[in-house]
């Protein structure tokens, strides 16, 4: 039933916003369907706001680094983050686990831990 590369959780924190600003809209969602695809069972998610957009521009300037098009033209997915990664992840037949309260990090983001629907 699963490819023998697959696993049973998959994590990715502090990083939808990079690989977001260097293949867009379209990069995020191959890479979560991707992620789906290799999982048995449960998938976590750290969704970096909007604010975390900002602050990248405000390093790259600082750095000399020429400025990539994050504008929210460009990447649509830019605002509501959390509920898109939560669409793109229903799509793929996986089911967002609530806790109640929201499970944070130090910088007050939201890890969101999704579950493959039929699985015990």
């Amino acid at each position: 039933k699963f490819p023998q590369n697959s696993f049973d959780l998959i994590s990715l924190f502090s990083t939808t916003m990079w690989i977001h600003i260097h293949y867009g809209d379209t990069g995020l969602i191959k890479l979560l369907q991707g992620m789906c695809r290799a999982s048995r069972k449960f998938l976590i998610v750290e969704p970096q706001p909007s604010k975390c957009y900002r602050n990248a521009l405000v390093r790259l300037r600082k750095m000399g680094r020429p400025e990539l098009d994050i504008s929210v033209d460009k990447l649509t997915w830019r605002k509501d983050m959390e509920d898109r990664i939560t669409q793109t992840l229903a799509q793929c037949g996986f089911h967002r686990v609530d806790f109640g309260d929201s499970i944070t990090t130090k910088w007050n983001r939201t890890i969101c831990l999704f579950e493959r629907k039929g699985t015990v």
